[in-house]
């Protein structure tokens, strides 16, 4: 299973910030962060689920036209992040009679964007067989994660969480964005 260590890391890597919330913050604000951060994952899982039966065939195409893929599934995940995030805005606002600031929902779109980009990029990475750099990346992603979490959770409270959060899906999304352009040479067609 060269697809189990990526996956585990990047479990652990989409939890560490709740678990220093947990471990610094009161039992409420952990409360905010995790209705918040479902929301945002459940985006993510319908991501994944649209995805789903087209992952198959992304193996069988050729570079080039799994470019012109990534670009237009990017499109769609710009208006399918903020139809998420406006919709979430209302149900934490109306149901669980929470305020949360305005950026959070502007970081929650981005992070959606982000994960829409760096997902196509993944599947394509194991399709050149280099599951190890993905899971290198989710680890350093994971470390840095953590050491920010360790310092400055306790500064800046749930606003650091979700800075902290961000901060580890746009360093991966550099990171794939970088490995993709280096090792998926579009004028390479395999």
């Amino acid at each position: 299973a060269p697809y189990f260590l990526p996956a585990l890391l990047g479990t652990i890597q989409a939890r560490v910030d709740t678990y220093f919330i947990a471990l610094y913050l009161e039992n409420n604000v952990l409360a905010y962060y995790n209705v918040f951060m479902s929301f945002l994952n459940f985006s993510y899982s319908l991501i994944n689920f649209t995805m789903a039966p087209f992952i198959k065939n992304m193996y069988r195409l050729k570079l080039k036209a799994l470019r012109k893929l990534q670009y237009k599934y990017t499109l769609g995940a710009i208006a399918f992040a903020a139809i998420s995030m406006f919709a979430t805005k209302i149900l934490i606002e109306h149901y669980y009679d929470y305020q949360l600031p305005n950026w959070f929902y502007l970081i929650g779109a981005i992070n959606i964007l982000t994960f829409s980009v760096y997902v196509l990029i993944i599947n394509k990475l194991f399709k050149i067989e280099r599951q190890k750099l993905v899971a290198l990346t989710a680890f350093f992603a994971l470390v840095v994660q953590s050491v920010l979490s360790y310092f400055l959770i306790p500064l800046y409270y749930l606003n650091g969480a979700i800075l902290i959060y961000f901060s580890g899906q746009l360093l991966e999304t550099f990171i794939f964005f970088i490995l993709d352009r280096k090792l998926t040479n579009p004028n390479k067609d395999e």
